[in-house]
């Protein structure tokens, strides 16, 4: 295929629960790769406060974790003045919430009315880059994990690039008598020390802190090396 675009992944951040080191992270990356586009790849807000399930009783309120969202969003703005979003699952919260108490879709804020997104950054339910699809993945079925890869192939019939699956990130490759397409899952830069990754203590798999990048083709997952103290080391290896 005849690729035009060098596309910056940028994955989960799940903000305001985002890792501390996100953003000088993302700018090292997309400094060192010179990416065409950028794209963050759903769940870009977290929603832990109205989730459906368990919540921290000592956490924020929906209100403040609202405005603590805005307070984070407004520098990674300031960052990357254009992003295409993909709407992940934390992201469609708040609308499954309204449903439920019957409220009608066009009473409620849309999502980059609610996080006042600048006029650089477009929502997408998915997108399509050089005959490359790049989607949430919640639709690949819950605890999917490492069999998503295939799943993603198959359902789309070409290369996809999805998150949502944070201990899962990595590229495989599949091949027919016609076709060799990529999966990559991008993981997440979520802070795993927050309340709201709590409940993944008590699963054996961790998160695995990433971006994604797909260069004239070709997927490549570079991983965020943090220190004994789980902060970036600060630069790319």
């Amino acid at each position: 295929m005849a690729n035009k675009d060098t596309v910056l992944i940028i994955p989960d951040v799940q903000i305001p629960f985002e890792h501390p080191d996100t953003i000088p992270f993302l700018k090292a990356v997309e400094k060192l790769v010179k990416p065409t586009r950028i794209l963050q790849i759903g769940d870009l807000v977290d929603s832990h406060a109205i989730s459906d399930y368990e919540t921290d009783p000592d956490g924020m309120s929906p209100g403040d974790e609202f405005e603590e969202a805005r307070k984070h969003l407004k520098k990674f703005y300031k960052a990357f003045p254009k992003v295409d979003v993909i709407v992940g699952n934390h992201d469609l919260r708040i609308y499954r919430l309204a449903f439920k108490a019957g409220i009608p879709r066009n009473c409620v804020r849309t999502l980059d009315d609610i996080f006042e997104f600048p006029k650089g950054w477009k929502l997408h339910d998915e997108i399509i880059i050089d005959d490359v699809v790049y989607e949430h993945g919640h639709n690949l079925g819950n605890g999917a994990g490492n069999n998503a890869f295939k799943k993603a192939v198959d359902a789309n019939m070409t290369h996809t690039v999805y998150g949502h699956f944070h201990a899962a990130a990595g590229i495989r490759w599949f091949a027919n008598k016609k076709h060799l397409c990529f999966a990559m899952n991008v993981g997440c830069l979520m802070d795993t020390k927050s309340y709201a990754a709590a409940y993944g203590k008590k699963f054996p798999t961790k998160p695995i802190l990433c971006c994604g990048v797909v260069q004239e083709g070709i997927p490549i997952i570079i991983p965020m090396v943090l220190n004994s103290k789980g902060r970036w080391i600060g630069k790319i290896l």
